[in-house]
């Protein structure tokens, strides 16, 4: 069977959640010219979600952070919000389930969407839950997988897709085209996996930098400029492995002679042990001189910024490299 494509166009995209999560992918969706329906089964959230939207919109207006160059009223007027699940899905080609952690809510939810879908239909769900555990009792599981954003949505373009194992191969290519039009970057697991990619390599690195303080060898400060002004300059613009493999002559040549200190580093890193108590609170501690428990929205704006400001230079750079014919 030839795989449908799901055109860069006016069709319909579901969402099912109104927080940041699901107010992100309704903006991401309008943005790239699609009509989106956002419902929420809470019908108090229902009520305010569409003015919370209109707000976030003009501010990414005025602070020049939309991705395209739509208007606000073009972007708003693709939007709409519903308290009926059946409004939401009925002919939407595609549906993106953001509801928070609660699990039973969520399979509930699933199961409701499983009766009315579309013959078509794909559902991305996406937590961080495998998405085996989601759809193993559903109809139309094999249109149904993980769609994972790195957070912020809207600020980041890296989003995870996840197949359970009966997940059809058609669901994740039409997916990650989708991901691609709305000018997210998809990263396709072959398998499910727990903390899928992003997660595990994350949890790693936080992992590294907590023993280090543990252990005495560093404080917070230091770890966190470690990251800041070594290893964030070069992960910013390539991934681990292309770093070594410019480092070196190429990968190979960094596993022979660099494989017997990152062996010994790792066996000298215990990698199994739960953060919390004295040591996780010593680090927040830390943190919070700069960044106040009672300010992290203020740090989270900060944050953004730069995101934004990075995701503007990186646009740049990239078409320059583009016309300069550059890798």
């Amino acid at each position: 069977m030839a795989t449908q494509e799901l055109h860069h166009g006016n069709e319909k995209i579901g969402i099912i959640g109104s927080d940041s999560m699901g107010q992100s992918w309704a903006i991401l969706f309008a943005w790239a010219g699609y009509r989106v329906c956002v419902f929420d089964p809470e019908s108090a959230h229902v009520m305010t979600v569409f003015t919370e939207i209109c707000k976030w919109v003009k501010e990414l207006d005025a602070d020049g952070a939309t991705r395209r160059n739509r208007t606000v009223d073009d972007t708003l007027e693709r939007i709409s919000v519903t308290n009926s699940l059946t409004d939401c899905v009925t002919d939407s080609i595609y549906i993106q389930e953001c509801l928070p952690g609660d699990s039973s809510l969520r399979s509930e939810i699933l199961k409701q969407v499983d009766g009315v879908m579309g013959a078509d239909t794909i559902v991305g769900s996406s937590g961080m839950t495998l998405p085996s555990l989601l759809s193993a009792d559903l109809t139309n599981r094999r249109r149904f997988l993980t769609a994972h954003p790195v957070d912020p949505l809207i600020y980041t373009t890296c989003v995870e897709l996840v197949p359970a194992p009966w997940t059809a191969t058609e669901s994740c290519d039409r997916t990650s085209q989708l991901m691609a039009n709305i000018g997210q970057t998809p990263v396709m697991l072959l398998r499910e996996q727990e903390g899928f990619a992003a997660c595990g390599i994350e949890s790693a690195i936080l992992e590294a930098g907590y023993q280090l303080i543990k252990d005495g060898v560093c404080d917070v400060a230091d770890v966190e400029t470690g990251m800041t002004e070594g290893l964030g300059m070069w992960y910013w613009c390539m991934g681990m492995f292309d770093v070594q493999h410019l480092n070196r002559n190429g990968w190979q040549d960094f596993c022979i002679r660099g494989g017997d200190m990152v062996l010994g580093i790792q066996k000298d890193i215990n990698f199994f042990e739960r953060m919390g108590g004295d040591t996780a609170r010593n680090i927040e501690k830390d943190l919070s001189v700069h960044v106040p428990l009672d300010q992290l929205q203020k740090g989270r704006r900060w944050r953004d910024r730069r995101l934004s400001s990075l995701i503007k230079f990186k646009n740049t750079l990239e078409q320059r490299d583009s016309q300069d014919g550059d890798i």
